[in-house]
């Protein structure tokens, strides 16, 4: 079907159909209806605003899709090769060090993560013993957490704990350091440790069901 302006070419009836549509809404006395949201071609980071830690935009209502880290403090990104998930939890993990401090440590197994996201962070651990003796320093202060007081909880400072390509990060980590990932991920609500872990939807199910 032909659009309802003059114009030898798509761009030029499109240009010609804004003009007149801004003619319209220049002299047009009534309601008018409310502007249909249009998904951005690309969203630059801090770019969209919200009291949350964003993960993207609803593709129905162009609104902040947002992580409640109050709520739940790990999460698990997956999906397909290819889709975005190191660079959603490099996202994640940078809003979350901005909003809540703290110390930020990447756990990088396939050495992906770009530079100023290795230079923001604490610790940056990439072979098994790195690993290992991260989850060794790690336990130890999360004991220490679990013995104070409900009340004084809210006092510890953030640890923020990132995990891109699960499935490299548990080729190369013995079962201890499994046991020790499985229990920060069952018992460290409240002690103000996050979680993120990003891998392959498959994987992931394979690991969960084991």
């Amino acid at each position: 079907a032909a659009l309802p302006a003059a114009g030898e070419t798509d761009s030029e009836m499109n240009k010609n159909i804004c003009l007149q549509a801004e003619h319209l809404a220049n002299h047009w006395g009534g309601v008018c209806a409310k502007k249909i949201p249009q998904m951005p071609e690309e969203i630059l980071y801090g770019s969209i605003e919200s009291g949350g830690i964003v993960c993207g935009l609803d593709t129905a209502s162009i609104e902040p899709i947002c992580y409640d880290y109050q709520k739940q403090y790990y999460l698990v990104i997956s999906g397909t090769p290819q889709s975005g998930k190191s660079q959603t939890l490099h996202m994640l993990g940078r809003q979350m060090k901005e909003k809540l401090g703290g110390s930020l440590h990447l756990i990088d197994a396939a050495r992906s993560a770009p530079a100023d996201l290795q230079a923001a962070a604490a610790g940056y651990a990439t072979t098994a013993e790195e690993i290992h003796k991260f989850f060794d320093r790690l336990m130890p202060i999360l004991q220490e957490r679990s013995n104070q007081p409900v009340e004084k909880r809210g006092e510890f400072m953030p640890i923020i704990v990132l995990i891109d390509d699960f499935s490299k990060f548990y080729s190369v980590v013995n079962d201890k350091t499994v046991s020790r990932l499985e229990a920060i991920s069952k018992l460290c609500d409240g002690l103000r440790v996050y979680l993120l872990v990003a891998g392959d939807a498959t994987e992931l199910s394979v690991y969960r069901s084991k």
